[in-house]
């Protein structure tokens, strides 16, 4: 009776932990996954941007000519821009990752506060991500059918990008946007 009742009680106890556990949006599983997958895409994204010198041609016109200004860091946190441009994007691709940092109202309000204020001159080139975030599985390849480079790959996010970006919404880890930092280069 004792050893009946003792198993009883294990077996309550074990249904109220699975009871718990489904409470979740997330199983544990992915729970686990998803949260090991943010813990190392939880960092600023560093990169160099250059300003380079305004000049005025013959005819009036602005160009860029290669005399560099001065050279910045800028740090992005990762999390809040990958969000941010899938949101907006369904592919991912660098430059377009760039364009889109340098189309944010944060990026032209940052640059707007250095000495050589002129975003037009303001150049840099992000680090490429494909890699770490095809490992993760929050990008899925597919063959480009219209391009001249044969067996030119395009990348989409994932469900899985999706899936991470609602996990960190619902875990009340990142914002709306991203913010941008922009310090002078040490040489």
């Amino acid at each position: 009776m004792a050893t009946e009742r003792a198993r009883r009680l294990e077996l309550e106890l074990e249904l109220q932990g699975l009871q718990r556990e489904n409470t979740s949006v997330f199983s544990s599983r992915e729970h686990a996954e998803l949260k090991y997958i943010y813990g190392k895409l939880d960092r600023n994204l560093e990169f160099t941007g250059t300003m380079y010198e305004t000049t005025v041609d013959e005819q009036g016109r602005k160009n860029i000519p290669g005399k560099i200004a001065r050279k910045y860091t800028v740090r992005i946190p990762l999390p809040n821009l990958l969000f941010s441009f899938a949101k907006e994007k369904d592919r991912y691709d660098r430059g377009m990752l760039d364009r889109h940092i340098y189309d944010s109202g944060e990026m032209k309000m940052r640059t707007a506060e250095l000495r050589e204020n002129d975003l037009q001159n303001f150049s840099f080139r992000t680090p490429d991500l494909t890699t770490e975030l095809f490992a993760y599985e929050l990008l899925d390849r597919q063959v480009e059918l219209n391009s001249r480079v044969q067996g030119r790959h395009v990348y989409f996010f994932s469900p899985k990008m999706y899936k991470l970006m609602f996990w960190a919404d619902y875990n009340h880890l990142t914002g709306e946007g991203f913010s941008v930092e922009i310090s002078p280069a040490e040489n």
